[in-house]
């Protein structure tokens, strides 16, 4: 669970930290991740959400490093078993050079997610366990809801095909069409 914990503090760090996206579907310009539920949830701070975004800067820099300097050994193993080596030592040695800089990855992914979890206050990391927890519960989720025990939730942009109710047209604007998808049956 506790490796769990900290992928979700991983990918909140990574969430925050992603510049402009994509065009939105026939909108212009970029489009801005929005976490406002999150930060809701979790009670973030603007500078909470700055310290994320600068973790996750030095993060990507650490990673892009570490990733060229990985393809620059796969490749050199690749060349040496094309080329049919028979020098054990060498891509021995390039193998071990490939695990070690896979393990020097996997350390700094615990040391970003370490630093984000210090960003957050001892409530902060109380809900952010219970969202761990829920998450857990994603195979469950799935197997009730495809029992239709469950209604499927809300998909992000709005209910129905594409961010579209019934009708064809976005949430909100005339001629929307009836939700097509909720809660659980009951729930507000």
């Amino acid at each position: 669970m506790k490796l769990h914990h900290l992928m979700i503090v991983a990918g909140i760090a990574t969430c925050f930290a992603q510049g402009p996206g994509m065009p939105p579907p026939g909108g212009v310009g970029p489009r801005t991740p929005n976490f406002d539920s999150l930060k809701t949830y979790l009670s973030l701070s603007d500078t909470q959400v700055e310290g994320l975004r600068q973790i996750q800067t030095q993060q990507q820099s650490t990673m892009q490093s570490l990733r060229q300097e990985m393809a620059t050994k796969q490749k050199a193993l690749q060349d040496q078993l094309k080329a049919g080596s028979t020098d054990a030592a060498a891509v021995g040695r390039l193998v071990l050079d490939l695990e070690a800089l896979r393990k020097k990855a996997q350390d700094a992914g615990k040391g970003l997610t370490t630093q984000a979890t210090n960003i957050l206050t001892p409530d902060q990391k109380t809900k952010l366990t219970a969202l761990d927890e829920a998450a857990n519960l994603r195979d469950e989720i799935r197997q009730a809801t495809a029992l239709h025990l469950l209604v499927p939730a809300e998909i992000p942009g709005g209910p129905g095909f594409m961010g579209r109710g019934m009708g064809g047209a976005p949430e909100g604007r005339p001629g929307q069409g009836p939700m097509m998808f909720g809660r659980r049956p009951g729930a507000r």
